[in-house]
């Protein structure tokens, strides 16, 4: 039984990245620190960033250095106290130069 509940977890992680990846927008994944532990294939795309390499608060590291305390402290203070929040930051793109983004949960 044990075995068979494990099977499924693992089938629905498999789907859910599926979707993730082929959604026509940025998806992420947090745990309840706040940390990323997911970041979709367009994430990657858009930043031009090695898979895997955005995980964590790494993902910072692709925000504008002027926007980069304001997202961090938004993010972190809604995901801890578990409330929604929006925030609006500049994003660094593949090609070096930077578009802004709306980022909800």
């Amino acid at each position: 039984e044990n075995l068979l509940a494990q099977e499924a977890i693992r089938e629905s992680e498999l789907h859910f990245r599926n979707m993730a990846d082929n959604a026509p927008t940025i998806l992420w994944v947090s745990d309840a620190g706040g940390e990323c532990t997911y970041l979709s294939k367009r994430w990657y795309e858009f930043t031009g960033g090695k898979p895997g390499s955005a995980l964590g608060l790494n993902w910072l590291e692709h925000v504008h250095p002027e926007d980069t305390d304001k997202a961090r402290l938004q993010f972190l203070s809604a995901t801890r106290r578990k409330v929604p929040f929006g925030i609006d930051y500049r994003l660094q793109r593949h090609d070096q130069t930077y578009r802004w983004m709306s980022d909800v949960g």
